[in-house]
């Protein structure tokens, strides 16, 4: 199932966590500096919340063990391949720089934590604190090992809990992760060492916007406009608590995933001028491109104003660092076009036809 105003919003948002992870100091500061900026590593648990709906949707028949092993496959084919990929590289880039380019190198490490980082990746444990606390090597890539446990969470309880008891069993364990969230002291700049249960509360929040969403209620195309607005104030919020502080933490953690779910149930039930730009072809390709875009801009951000600035020590003027930063989009969303036909759609293919060819699906 594909709703293109929720692929639209992906896509911006897989825009604003590269923004965000720009390195700040090579920001014109009205860039670097903007509460927006600052706060949208928030976006990630949009994405958490909208797997959740777009897994329910279309796997809330889930009920027996082949069915669940068939499901599991689909979602390995679909993510796993560009996650091997860009895990692999960034481990090369990082092994070679290390090697050859130290005085490139901001923190170097050394080959085995490196290593032990890659393989982190590579078994998706990057979200819980097995054989590391860190992010894995290409730090995005933890959120995509918090997937993998909410897709196994929920394949589980879905096979095993039938009727309304599920609904319960998925409140019962979107609350477990908020509360362990809150016992741990890990709200929501959670990530490598137990972003599963980030991914876990966002996740189950998807579901029950898919459950409320079968209603057929309508609501008014100018709500719409509301969204743009709140999602302001909330980060501005966020931003007036300071830097990690408790107050922010808990806003973020209590407000973020609920907020999220309650505008995904919006644009489900509005039709009005922004969903109609959010179906656009232009944020229609960004969608489509919006998880290479993800896993890809880690290493393009760092190599690209790396080589602009300290290779070939182009003075940081403001003008200057503009035009990189623009440089960088461009070649990120290039690249990653790239990557969505060459990794996503054509391994993902082969593997399909490989894997899922007795089931027909």
């Amino acid at each position: 199932m594909r709703i293109h105003k929720l692929d639209g919003l992906r896509g911006i948002f897989s825009l604003m966590v590269l923004f965000f992870h720009y390195p700040k100091p090579l920001l014109p500061a009205f860039i670097g500096e903007n509460f927006f900026v600052r706060e949208s590593y928030t976006f990630v648990d949009f994405f958490f919340v909208l797997s959740g709906f777009v897994i329910a949707y279309n796997y809330h028949g889930l009920s027996t063990r082949q069915a669940f092993w068939t499901y599991i496959k689909k979602r390995f084919i679909r993510l796993y391949p560009l996650m091997v990929y860009t895990t692999l590289l960034m481990f090369a880039f990082k092994v070679f720089f290390t090697l050859y380019l130290p005085q490139y190198v901001q923190n170097p490490e050394s080959f085995y934590v490196s290593a032990l980082k890659t393989l982190d990746g590579l078994l998706l444990t990057n979200s819980f604190p097995v054989l590391t606390s860190s992010e894995g090597i290409n730090v995005p890539s933890w959120s995509i090992s918090a997937e993998f446990v909410a897709y196994f969470s929920f394949g589980i309880l879905a096979v095993l809990v039938t009727g309304a008891r599920r609904n319960y069993a998925f409140l019962t364990l979107m609350l477990l992760s908020y509360a362990l969230l809150l016992v741990l002291g890990k709200t929501i700049d959670t990530s490598g060492d137990y972003g599963f249960l980030r991914a876990l509360l966002s996740f189950n929040v998807g579901f029950f916007v898919w459950h409320f969403s079968k209603s057929t209620l309508r609501l008014p195309n100018g709500l719409e406009f509301l969204f743009p607005l709140v999602l302001a104030a909330l980060f501005y919020a966020l931003h007036l608590q300071g830097e990690w502080s408790v107050e922010k933490q808990l806003i973020g953690l209590s407000c973020i995933p609920l907020f999220f779910g309650l505008s995904i149930f919006m644009f489900l039930k509005t039709d009005g001028l922004l969903s109609r730009w959010l179906s656009t072809r232009p944020l229609k390709f960004l969608g489509d491109i919006s998880y290479s875009l993800y896993l890809n801009h880690w290493l393009i951000i760092i190599l690209v104003p790396k080589a602009f600035f300290s290779a070939l020590k182009l003075p940081q003027s403001t003008t200057n660092q503009l035009l990189v930063f623009m440089g960088t989009i461009a070649i990120a969303l290039a690249y990653s076009y790239f990557t969505y036909l060459y990794v996503e759609k054509r391994v993902s293919r082969q593997l399909r036809k490989r894997f899922l060819k007795k089931t027909r699906e």
